[in-house]
């Protein structure tokens, strides 16, 4: 994976079930990347996370605990963190839909910064994400995982 991000002249896209693995597999090459080679991939550091979900707040942990020159954004409009995964265990009883209810600020690892917003544009070209709010937020390094609506 690490090879992949530093050579791959598309976007890479990554995909598991629920996002934890991919993010988590990410997280852990680009931080390889950022401590073999200061001109590697990260070249500034920067990674902006879309998504708040248990795989954006996994990715983001992973990198910082990993390398705490890395800086990261994670961009997420919501007040209130769902851990979905926990889910089937309420299910099963093991414990309650309360368990999996949490602030969102609470979430958030210290040192990462907290655009709250939802995205209003992607600019790949110029490695930049537009916030709703009008932030615009340049990045080295994009990772996605806005999970899911529920209807």
């Amino acid at each position: 994976m690490a090879e992949c991000i530093a050579t791959a002249k598309t976007p890479i896209l990554a995909y598991c079930r629920s996002g934890i693995r991919a993010s988590n597999l990410t997280a852990a090459a680009m931080a390889e990347t950022q401590n073999a080679s200061p001109d590697a991939a990260i070249s500034s550091g920067h990674v902006v996370i879309v998504g708040g979900g248990a795989a954006g707040i996994a990715t983001a942990s992973s990198l910082f605990e990993r390398s705490s020159a890395i800086q990261v954004t994670i961009i997420e409009p919501a007040d209130v963190h769902y851990y979905q995964p926990g889910w089937t265990m309420v299910g099963a009883g093991v414990f309650s839909q309360e368990k999996t209810v949490k602030a969102m600020a609470g979430q958030i690892p210290n040192g990462v910064k907290w655009v709250k917003s939802p995205v209003r544009e992607f600019k790949p070209e110029h490695n930049l994400v537009i916030a709703e709010n009008g932030d615009e937020i340049t990045y080295d390094q994009l990772v996605v995982c806005p999970g899911l609506k529920l209807d």
